[in-house]
């Protein structure tokens, strides 16, 4: 009998077991963040998204407000955490910008932390409780399942193209626009491991060949791109094998770039926290590994995105059921 429940309850479980496992820990919250409680938090946003298009009830869009509200949260512990880690160890970042990073990561563990416990997360009602709304909900029939999906699937190509297109001017912004833009990708990605098999990826010899430089071994090889196969499922999605892993290449390499912006922004705004002039802050290019203040990476991530638009390769990711 079809039955997505099944597909929250792999997050959930995940979820309930490391939340069982923090309250033995000193610092609870941030033992969550450092054991990867990101990842299933992106599934239940990611299936919350997918349902709440499927389905009219208020239920899936609170799941989807509330999973994104805690992974946002994760999001920024683990933006300022990274640069902590990453910086502590340089000599020539001043003292007060280390110093001021270690207190962002505190404060960020403490919003999260607050959140975790308002919404019921660290004493595992909440999760409790979506698996009671989870059991009360009638859900359709496979195959209109399966249609419903894919039309979301469409929408999101659809959002993401658009997207594509108000930035094809040159992306000003790492945070609003070229995160914003690998993030919509990023959701095609997750979407298809979250389905457990509802999608399938097909191959092509003619795109395999026009998008031979992006199925990298790294690529092809990944855990990510590769799909857990579910026979029992009578009405499987199906997308273009080498779009996906051109998508899922893009994801990687917009990620770098983003990171090494992003990068920038963080020392511009340390310095504005502390006072320590720029000048001093980018007397050295060496500071961090693959890291150059003079680069404009928004401009080589505008080449990649040229590039993946004109090969049209979110037009052809969409085969259908």
């Amino acid at each position: 009998m079809h039955n997505p429940i099944s597909r929250f309850l792999l997050p959930l479980q995940s979820m309930e077991k490391l939340v069982t496992q923090s309250a033995k820990q000193k610092n609870q919250v941030y033992w969550l963040f450092q054991h990867d409680l990101r990842t299933p938090c992106f599934q239940l946003e990611g299936l919350a998204r997918i349902y709440s298009s499927c389905y009219e009830r208020k239920f899936f869009q609170k799941l989807k407000k509330r999973s994104k509200t805690l992974e946002d949260l994760l999001g920024k512990l683990d933006y300022y955490a990274a640069f902590e880690q990453q910086l502590k160890s340089q000599p020539a970042i001043p003292t007060e910008v280390k110093l001021y990073l270690i207190r962002r990561v505190r404060t960020c563990t403490d919003d999260l932390e607050q959140q975790l416990a308002e919404e019921n997360w660290l004493n595992g009602k909440r999760i409790l409780k979506i698996k009671q709304k989870l059991q009360e909900q009638v859900w359709h029939s496979e195959e209109e399942d399966s249609k419903k999906i894919a039309s979301f699937f469409q929408e999101e190509i659809i959002e993401i193209q658009e997207f594509q297109n108000k930035i094809s001017n040159g992306i000003q912004d790492a945070e609003t626009e070229l995160h914003e833009y690998r993030r919509k990708l990023r959701w095609l990605s997750i979407y298809a491991q979250i389905l457990q098999g509802q999608i399938i990826l097909q191959p092509n010899k003619i795109n395999a060949t026009l998008l031979k430089s992006y199925a990298t071994r790294e690529i092809v090889e990944s855990p990510y791109n590769n799909l857990q196969k579910n026979k029992a499922i009578k009405f499987p999605i199906h997308l273009d094998k080498s779009c996906f892993y051109a998508i899922s290449w893009m994801i990687k390499e917009t990620g770098r770039l983003k990171d090494l912006s992003l990068t920038t922004n963080l020392l511009h705004e340390a310095c504005n926290a502390t006072g320590i002039s720029r000048a001093k802050m980018f007397n050295t290019r060496s500071t961090l590994a693959g890291y150059d203040p003079s680069q404009n990476y928004l401009k080589e991530a505008d080449k990649l995105i040229m590039t993946f638009k004109k090969l049209k390769v979110l037009d052809k990711l969409f085969i259908g059921l």
